[in-house]
């Protein structure tokens, strides 16, 4: 599929998740958004929810509709709250930190 500049794509994941994977020699990169409904759990472990959308949009859906926050969210909240901005390579090593304890990634 392809758009103009700003295109947004909605789908069901569960349709397509895994059934196109294939190998390749190139680098892929996605953008993967993972919300809960605000009266049930969250999804996953596998992403974290900006502050952007969940505490500090204008708009209070919008904030009810990101902010069914995640333990890998509260928990770099929790790491990073008393921090300046971090490096790049601080935030990777964090990352890293918070997968390998909320086992997305071994030891």
């Amino acid at each position: 599929m392809y758009g103009p500049a700003g295109t947004a794509v909605l789908f069901n994941i569960g349709v397509l998740h895994t059934a196109t994977t294939r190998p390749t020699p190139a680098e892929r990169k996605t953008v993967q958004v993972y919300y809960g409904h605000p009266n049930r759990r969250y999804l996953s472990e596998d992403s974290i929810i900006p502050v952007e959308l969940w505490r500090d949009h204008p708009d209070p859906e919008a904030r009810a509709f990101y902010g069914v926050l995640n333990n890998k969210t509260r928990d770099y909240l929790e790491r990073t709250a008393s921090r300046d901005a971090l490096s790049f390579e601080d935030t990777l090593a964090l990352l890293r930190e918070l997968d390998v304890k909320h086992h997305k990634r071994p030891e």
